[in-house]
């Protein structure tokens, strides 16, 4: 409870100094719970939205109707609640094998580390989810053993993870295997996964009475590239040394290098008990399920699902959950001098991490109510074009900002696929025709990555050459 405090407490400061991070899928969120809470749920700008799961901007429209808030305020106070109860259920399940409160704060502050605080500070859907599946972890942990109810209860907490995050169903199919292991009964595990399936229905019928998709995915086999594998690695790397700094991140490396070395004989004894054990066992068994899922979801289903400490957090937190459960009896490992100077120089760099996060986030703010969008140039010229149709490559930036009639720009590739979208060239000249006749804008965010399935800066830019005017800002550009 204590540390659920204080990260909450730190959470509160965060976010009343600068806002909720928001990024473009917080966007989505935000824009999905005010048409819940207006005439059409689930219709953003005429289309029907069912590329991400219903129930945090469910959750969020809730709060809106509720205390009669705005939606990013809404955001705030779930978000400030969901990571309560994360901290709270992650350390309820620690403290179950855990006993030394010195472990236990190393445990928290590792986990409070930076890479950790640039996913529970932004206004995305992932305090929710962890909040469900580390739940879900502690039921499990703590039933002797699993009865038909159990069962019941537990596939209402699957249909609430992947009703979140459906990247949730590969942590639900661990845990049936690991029920399968742990009762040796068919029966129990088929009751989780009909009253799992039953949870989804509202969701399945909701969308089938719109005729529309439950998950907006398309089905084309495309390998995993090295690209996402670069991503998987620097995402660890990101976890091990959340700083960036790569002295930093060197000292951390050789740290663990000599913790493994000095203790090698005590951690392979421990290592062989791993799948032996419950608690180890349903850790493993979520972590390869899960990343199992991953690899399937990319090469089936999304393609540009990137590999980033969001897509990955799940991973982290059950590895760290595991890594703590082997050296849970320290005692026994004999703690030696360069045993402490590996682990101080461990915590150090998370603490260094956290303080370097949460410095910049007052300073400067996270994502799109930072400083450099809030005070952002070419955003302020935008008001001069609000009549206009206005295409851009942060058009959610724009809707976020209220601005009406705003589009993305023309995308050469179907969804999460490779494949080119025959309507691209039409959409490209009709954008272009728009702009030329005066009736349209394309406003190009310096500050917005560029994604390889956008027409290139230099195409727009050679289609308008001597056909239209160009505003130059210190953040980007305007062709009108």
């Amino acid at each position: 409870m204590f540390y659920a405090i204080v990260y909450t407490l730190f959470h509160i400061l965060l976010v009343l100094n600068s806002n909720l991070g928001i990024t473009p899928d917080g966007i989505s969120y935000l824009r999905i719970a005010e048409s819940i809470v207006s005439a059409e749920p689930f219709y953003v700008d005429g289309s029907f939205i069912s590329h991400w799961p219903p129930l945090y901007p469910l959750s969020i429209a809730f709060v809106i109707s509720s205390l009669n808030v705005s939606a990013l305020t809404a955001a705030t106070i779930i978000s400030s609640v969901t990571s309560f109860s994360f901290i709270l259920f992650t350390n309820l399940i620690i403290t179950r094998f855990l006993k030394s409160w010195v472990t236990i704060l190393m445990f928290n502050i590792i986990l409070f580390g930076g890479a950790s605080m640039g996913v529970m500070q932004m206004g995305l859907s992932e305090p929710l989810f962890m909040c469900f599946l580390m739940i879900t972890v502690l039921a499990l942990i703590n039933l002797d053993k699993i009865s038909i109810w159990n069962a019941i209860v537990l596939g209402v907490l699957c249909g609430l993870m992947v009703m979140t995050r459906f990247a949730a169903i590969g942590l639900v199919l661990g845990i049936g295997i690991y029920m399968l292991i742990q009762s040796s009964s068919i029966i129990k595990t088929v009751a989780m996964s009909v009253v799992f399936v039953l949870s989804l229905l509202p969701w399945y019928l909701f969308t089938q009475a719109q005729n529309q998709a439950p998950m907006d995915r398309e089905t084309v086999f495309h390998l995993i590239t090295l690209k996402h594998l670069k991503g998987l690695a620097g995402s660890f790397y990101r976890f091990i040394n959340p700083t960036e700094i790569v002295v930093l991140g060197i000292l951390t490396l050789i740290a663990l290098g000599i913790l493994i070395w000095n203790k090698r004989a005590q951690l392979m004894g421990s290592l062989k008990k791993l799948f032996s054990e419950s608690y180890s066992q349903l850790f493993i068994l979520l972590m390869c399920s899960y990343l199992l899922f991953l690899f399937v979801s990319i090469s089936f289903f999304d393609y540009k699902t990137p590999l980033n400490v969001r897509m990955l957090f799940p991973i982290y937190v059950l590895l760290l959950l595991t890594l703590f459960y082997i050296i849970r009896n320290i005692k026994a490992l004999k703690v030696n001098w360069s045993m402490q100077l590996s682990l101080g120089i461990v915590v150090l760099v998370h603490l260094v991490s956290t303080t370097t996060y949460a410095s910049d986030y007052i300073n400067n703010g996270v994502g799109f109510t930072s400083e450099k969008w809030t005070n952002s140039e070419t955003l302020l010229a935008c008001k001069d074009f609000d009549q206009r149709t206005i295409y851009s490559n942060a058009s959610n930036v724009l809707a976020f900002n209220n601005f009406k009639g705003v589009r993305f720009l023309p995308v050469k590739e179907d969804g999460g696929s490779t494949l080119v979208r025959k309507d691209y060239n039409e959409n490209y000249e009709r954008m272009i025709h728009e702009v030329i006749k005066g009736d349209g804008a394309i406003v190009i965010f310096d500050n917005k990555k560029w994604w390889p399935y956008l027409p290139s800066k230099e195409e727009i830019s050679k289609s308008l050459e001597n056909s239209s005017e160009v505003l130059i800002l210190n953040d980007g550009k305007i062709y009108y």
